[in-house]
């Protein structure tokens, strides 16, 4: 990035871009949906543009909890050829509508899958548009190029890692950009993964890796990523775990971020992040804590 360019005006996927995901980018489909884009000020799609913080939080959505894919089995054939989805409960999914709502989309259930949704409305126009973001997995559904999320080894946008390795050296409307893209991809994060353990523990689980050093490795980077706008919450590279999971031939490693509960309560005092309650047991050191998870603002 060009520390002198102001960062709002940055483009991250190009009409050109857009169009490389048609076969036919002269066709009328094509026109349509660019234009679609263009009216929203998405195409180009910049750093500074209006809706990216909304765009971001859809595409959160999927990265943790669902995929984007261009493939061409029965079931997207039905609900198009780019197709972009998410395992949601009934109030993630609830506070992701409403985080949304000026993309103009739909969540349509997918049957016979409880709570897994695709982006139905104009989700086909925007899993093309995300496609091209520089650093976005993208499933291939198809025999040919049948991969899956978990067969990359990264899973998150070149954006997000730009802004936090330049989020110390922004100021004014640049860093209030990074901040805000950065706070509801880690607030997406908490709200579709974080769950309780048997201890005192909470976990977020990443994905589960044949390659042991690679997973934790990724796993550290999402801490570094989480530190850069909420440092006082207290992780460390010591937070990142992996366990066996699997049997025979078949064996890999389950990358988890670990929470504490004293850092559950530290991103609540410091940063508002989740809504917490003590029992009457409560102890000094942060057991028996309970909490509800907060949506994403």
């Amino acid at each position: 990035m060009d520390k002198a360019a102001p960062l709002e005006n940055l483009i991250i996927v190009s009409k050109a871009d857009y169009f490389e995901t048609y076969q036919r980018p002269g066709h009328y489909q094509a026109e349509k949906s660019s234009r679609f884009l263009e009216q929203k000020g998405l195409l180009p799609l910049r750093y500074g543009s209006s809706l990216f913080p909304q765009l971001n939080i859809l595409l959160s959505a999927c990265l943790w909890s669902g995929s984007i894919s261009n493939g061409s089995g029965a079931g997207v054939r039905t609900y198009g050829q780019f197709v972009m989805g998410a395992h949601l409960d009934a109030s993630t999914l609830e506070s992701i509508t409403q985080a949304t709502l000026g993309l103009e989309i739909d969540f349509g259930p997918i049957p016979g899958r409880n709570d897994n949704f695709y982006v139905s409305g104009n989700g086909a126009a925007y899993a093309r548009l995300v496609s091209k973001i520089p650093g976005v997995p993208v499933s291939g559904g198809t025999k040919e190029h049948p991969e899956r999320k978990d067969d990359f080894k990264e899973i998150i946008p070149d954006y997000i890692w730009l802004l936090a390795d330049r989020y110390r050296w922004l100021t004014g409307k640049d860093k209030d950009i990074a901040r805000k893209i950065l706070t509801d991809f880690i607030n997406v994060l908490f709200q579709t993964k974080m769950g309780g353990d048997s201890g005192s523990y909470f976990l977020i689980p990443l994905f589960k890796t044949k390659n042991k050093e690679e997973g934790e490795g990724f796993g550290k980077n999402i801490v570094r990523v989480i530190s850069t706008v909420y440092p006082r919450i207290g992780l460390s590279e010591n937070s990142v775990r992996s366990s066996r999971w699997g049997k025979d031939g078949n064996m890999g490693f389950q990358i988890r971020i670990c929470f504490p509960e004293e850092m559950v309560w530290a991103a609540t005092k410091n940063y508002g992040l989740f809504d917490i309650s003590l029992n009457r047991d409560f102890q000094p050191l942060g057991q028996n804590l309970s909490y509800k998870k907060r949506s994403p603002r």
